[in-house]
């Protein structure tokens, strides 16, 4: 048997410009629309999700001006954001204590609050081998 990781996969983050294009496209690939809308404008993003049978895919486009997704697709382009795993309520804090130790950086001091009411923090790619990685838990 496979060994497993410790925690699933939550979602794979996708920074899109044109949000209705992008559900559109979606929607024509999977047969269905999204299951979740949401604007953080805290972070800058609206978002949109699809439920997979394994995992979801939020598709993350500017909201306002100074939105680092914004910053992110001009730098970058559109295409894969982040990797975000779902971690129990109970581990969460002593995982990103854990990982944070290992020498992954946390992009903020604490974590935040993000799309679906849970909570996020995420680390820097140049301490991940190039990906955004985000840990989340329902608050």
């Amino acid at each position: 048997m496979t060994p497993q990781s410790p925690f699933p996969i939550d979602h794979i983050g996708i920074a899109v410009a044109d949000l209705s294009e992008a559900i559109a496209h979606y929607t024509s690939v999977f047969g269905q629309g999204p299951d979740h809308l949401e604007t953080l404008e805290t972070q800058g993003v609206s978002v949109a999700f699809f439920t997979t049978p394994t995992a979801s895919i939020e598709l993350l486009a500017p909201f306002g001006d100074l939105s680092p997704m914004a910053k992110f697709l001009a730098h970058k382009g559109p295409g894969l954001h982040h990797i975000a795993y779902l971690v129990p309520q109970e581990q969460y804090l002593l995982e990103i204590k854990r990982l944070t130790d290992l020498g992954l950086q946390p992009l903020t001091p604490a974590p935040t609050l993000g799309a679906k009411g849970k909570q996020v923090q995420f680390f820097h790619p140049k301490s991940h081998l190039g990906v955004l990685m985000e840990l989340c838990s329902y608050a």
